[in-house]
């Protein structure tokens, strides 16, 4: 498949799910607008609170773009790598299910945790440290203060984020990508196999987000409470995505991909192939091909009107039936680019 014939299925295929994408795009923009620009609320707190009193650290063990890279690209990669090079069928309906489920998934992550951080303003544990504060005469007996007294030293954006401690983002997005990196090993290559080895194996990627969910903890950004609420949002997000995007897309294509079966006085078992691929189909004998013809379109991620399907040399319109075509158990019909024109 050239890259232009495989632009052009994701983009329809893209279309068909336009809400779902549209979702994805809403939910990841106002993350990252929220996480950038976005103001969280404050509270006062007093400058003997040893929990806000840990030192500022500036080179953090996994920065913004290292966490993209190990929980976002790479599980993208792997599985990507994996999809066109482990000799099974299918390759642009797996990779198309795997891109729409994670990026779902991790859009939703984002979502709930960047909303949570402005709205909680939970103090981060080197607050204090971010805050720089500087007391003015007569501030000695007073117990609580307000963000006024702070003189920011790290800029004004460093402040700001002292006040998103919780949930925690690297834990969110560590948990996310890597959990459905394993569930997605195991889903298409464990899940069957009898070695309880390989199935444990999957979920290695596991390993990763752990660490960098403790690595947030002893950089003095987050706390222990921070760090769990982030790994459950990222292992609940990524649960809803794999149940309702992934196995529901996979549930609706099986559908539409019959085992053969014996075929009984009302219904017939037809096969449809394009020279690449074949589909078997159990459909009733006076129902019209036209069925037939778009859910094979839409499994192939193509326009109905981009393929012709013959029946022993000649062409099946959409309102024929395999009654009215005479057709007989296990018969085959064709499917072929449509040339310019639409003839034959």
């Amino acid at each position: 498949m050239s890259m232009d014939e495989f632009y052009n299925r994701f983009k329809m295929k893209a279309r068909d799910n336009v809400l779902l994408w549209a979702v994805i795009v809403v939910m990841i923009l106002f993350a990252g607008i929220t996480e950038r620009f976005g103001i969280a609320s404050t509270r006062p707190f007093s400058l003997n609170e040893i929990p806000i009193s840990y030192p500022y650290i500036a080179n953090e063990k996994y920065s913004d773009k290292l966490l993209l890279f190990v929980c976002f690209l790479v599980p993208l990669a792997v599985t990507t790598a994996l999809i066109f090079s482990d000799g099974k069928s299918r390759e642009f309906q797996r990779f198309y299910k795997t891109i729409s489920s994670f990026t779902f998934a991790m859009g939703l992550a984002v979502f709930i945790t960047t909303f949570l951080k402005v709205r909680l303003a939970k103090l981060r544990p080197d607050f204090l440290a971010r805050c720089g504060a500087k007391l003015k005469k007569g501030d000695l007996e007073t117990v609580m203060f307000t963000v006024d007294i702070c003189t920011a030293p790290y800029g004004e954006f460093v402040l700001n984020d002292g006040f998103k401690s919780c949930p925690s983002g690297h834990s969110t997005v560590s948990m996310c990508g890597m959990l459905f990196l394993s569930l997605w090993l195991y889903y298409t290559y464990a899940r069957e196999h009898t070695n309880g080895i390989v199935k444990i194996l999957c979920f290695t990627p596991l390993l990763v987000a752990l660490d960098v969910v403790t690595s947030r903890i002893y950089d003095f950004k987050h706390d222990y409470y921070d760090v769990t609420l982030g790994s459950v949002i990222g292992i609940a997000a990524t649960l809803v995505a794999v149940q309702f995007v992934h196995l529901e897309e996979l549930k609706e294509e099986q559908e539409l991909i019959l085992p053969p079966e014996a075929a009984d006085s009302t219904h017939i078992n037809l096969k449809v192939t394009d020279g690449s691929s074949e589909v078997f189909f159990k459909i009733k004998k006076v129902t019209q091909l036209k069925r037939l013809m778009e859910a094979f379109c839409k499994r192939q991620g193509r326009q109905p009107n981009s393929l012709r399907f013959l029946y022993e040399g000649q062409r099946v319109e959409p309102e024929d039936t395999p009654e009215s075509l005479e057709m007989e158990e296990g018969d085959v019909i064709e499917a072929h680019r449509e040339q310019v024109g639409g003839s034959i």
